[in-house]
Parts: structure tokens; C-alpha cells; sequence
């Protein structure tokens, strides 16, 4: 029988956060992109899944628009306001499809569907939960932007691949790669 770790809380009372609990993300392919949002699976100590809960103010974009090889992923609105959110979907070259989704709407990206996604929202902010899996290796692409994320689980360092090489994220080139 294996035995858990009393380091981390099995429960987080989510109606007693406070807005200064929420941390601030600015994404790295798109800094337009910002959220807040709380590492719930984290701070739980949870190793295969990756869960967050997430505020997207009015008038954002949650990520860059994009799809995962081996991770699958999943959102699940907790509150959209009237008007809901615009879950904004790409296939293929600039083949844009944009669905309202609202509170209690449960949508799944299976992994390497290669169907890029982000959220919009209009003049009502957004509140859900996004899980995924975490694969020990997997690439995130980001088609508009032309580029791919490789992010290694296994103790090596991510980085991004686009035309004309290798852009290093976050830190120096890993060993056994090149920049080509």
C-alpha cells in the first residue's frame, strides 16, 4: 500500500480565496495573452494531471491559440457571465471556428487532435477550471504563431522550435541539443 504525503492540503476551500491568492500569467508566445490563476493541482500534490483555476477578465484572451501532441486537456466553466466566453477553435491554415460557451460547459481537447483553442472574453469576465495530462515529454504548437513548444518533463529544459531554428525558453540550450 502506498502512502501519501501529508505535505500537501487534500482539500482547497475554494469560496475562501481572496483575488491576492491568484497569480498573474503573462503567456510567453503571446503576451497579449494574461490570466490569474491558482495552481490547484499543485498545491495538492497531484503528479499525473496538471489543474487550475482560472479568472479571465473582460476583454482577454486566455493563451495563445494552441494544441498538444501528447496531453490531453480539458476546461470546465465555472461562471461566463450572460453573455458567456468565445472558445475560439483553429484546424488547419486559418480555418477559424468560435463557439459561445457558458457556465456548466464542459469542453475536451483530445491529445494530437490538432485542433488549436483559447478563450475570449467579451464584457463579462470568465471563471473555470482547465486540467491536463502531463505526459513526461510533449509538444504544444501554437499554428498561428508557427511555432512549437517541446517541454520535457523528465528534467530537461522546454524550449521552442520555428523556422530557422531553435529559440531557447527560458534558459541556456540543454545538453546533447545544437541550435541549428
Amino acid at each position: 500500500m502506498s502512502s501519501h504525503s501529508t505535505d500537501k492540503p487534500h482539500i482547497i476551500q475554494t469560496s475562501s480565496l481572496k483575488d491576492s491568492d491568484f497569480t498573474t500569467k503573462v503567456h510567453s508566445v503571446d503576451p497579449s495573452a494574461v490570466r490569474h490563476t491558482i495552481p490547484l493541482g499543485d498545491l495538492t500534490g497531484l503528479t499525473k494531471v496538471g489543474v487550475h483555476l482560472v479568472r479571465l477578465p473582460p476583454h482577454s484572451k486566455s493563451v495563445a491559440n494552441h494544441w498538444h501532441t501528447q496531453d490531453d486537456e480539458w476546461i470546465y466553466v465555472l461562471e461566463a457571465g450572460e453573455q458567456g466566453a468565445t472558445l475560439v477553435r483553429v484546424k488547419g491554415e486559418n480555418e477559424a471556428k468560435e463557439e459561445t460557451i457558458r457556465k456548466g460547459d464542459f469542453v475536451a481537447f483530445p491529445a494530437s487532435s490538432g485542433v488549436g483553442h483559447h478563450i475570449e472574453t467579451k464584457e463579462e469576465g470568465i471563471v473555470y477550471l482547465v486540467s491536463g495530462t502531463r505526459a513526461p515529454v510533449d509538444v504544444c504548437s501554437y499554428p498561428l504563431e508557427g511555432k512549437k513548444l517541446v517541454v520535457d518533463r523528465t528534467g530537461n529544459l522546454p524550449w521552442y522550435t520555428e523556422e530557422g531554428g531553435i529559440e531557447w525558453y527560458n534558459a541556456a540550450p540543454m545538453a546533447g541539443v545544437r541550435r541549428s
